[in-house]
């Protein structure tokens, strides 16, 4: 018997004790009403913004599994009169130290039309006081429990306040079964280590979530 997917998030609470920095996109194309909540856990090949970036006084070394816990809620046409379906949702990492990992603002607009039975595709933008970062999103549904889909994204880390100053492409693609997802994540781009140094920065990374959405949430 499948565990029931309250169950699989309790499960995942030891993982988000790993700390956090790097953004991730936590939904799929297709917007669903109503508030959905969930868990986000990954690992990666090998640590990513590993060198000490250094801003005034303060020396930080940022690490990069990320792991969160998010909540977001979705509009529809059908449900709520919108034009075009929405979503805003915020992000917030369960590690230390806090100061260099923000929580984050996800705001989200469906561009292909709701009654697409299998095709959906959308833009957005992850916001915290560390990173910005657009993203574009396309996907099928395979089944009406399954999708595939693409997230292409770029992140702006900002500098400054204990931060990473960096900047990433960081194509994805996932597999949603349900209330279940798994991805993968690369990440190509450049940090910024003083005024006259940079070095590459490449990764891989993997990841699940757990999201329980409308009535699957569970009531105390």
């Amino acid at each position: 018997m499948r565990p029931p997917p309250f169950r699989i998030l309790l499960a995942l609470i030891p993982v988000l004790l790993v700390p956090a920095c790097i953004p991730v996109v936590t939904h799929a194309p297709r917007v669903h009403p109503g508030l959905a909540v969930g868990t986000v856990a990954a690992i990666a090949t090998d640590p990513v913004l590993t060198g000490e970036v250094r801003t005034g006084q303060s020396t930080v070394t940022p690490v990069i599994a990320p792991s969160s816990v998010f909540a977001r809620v979705g509009w529809t046409p059908d449900n709520s009169g919108v034009p075009l379906p929405v979503s805003l949702g915020v992000s917030v990492p369960i590690a230390l130290p806090f100061s260099v990992m923000h929580p984050e603002a996800d705001a989200y607009v469906q561009l292909s039309p709701a009654s697409h039975p299998t095709l959906a595709a959308g833009a957005g933008v992850l916001l915290s006081r560390s990173y910005t970062t657009p993203y574009a999103q396309i996907g099928r549904d395979l089944d009406d429990d399954v999708s595939l889909y693409t997230t292409q994204s770029v992140a702006f880390f900002h500098g400054g306040d204990r931060a990473p100053d960096a900047t990433l492409w960081m194509p994805a693609a996932a597999l949603k079964f349900s209330e279940y997802s798994v991805f993968v994540q690369a990440g190509l781009g450049r940090e910024r280590l003083g005024a006259d140094s940079t070095r590459a920065v490449r990764f891989l990374m993997v990841g699940g979530a757990v999201e329980l959405r409308d009535r699957a949430i569970p009531r105390f």
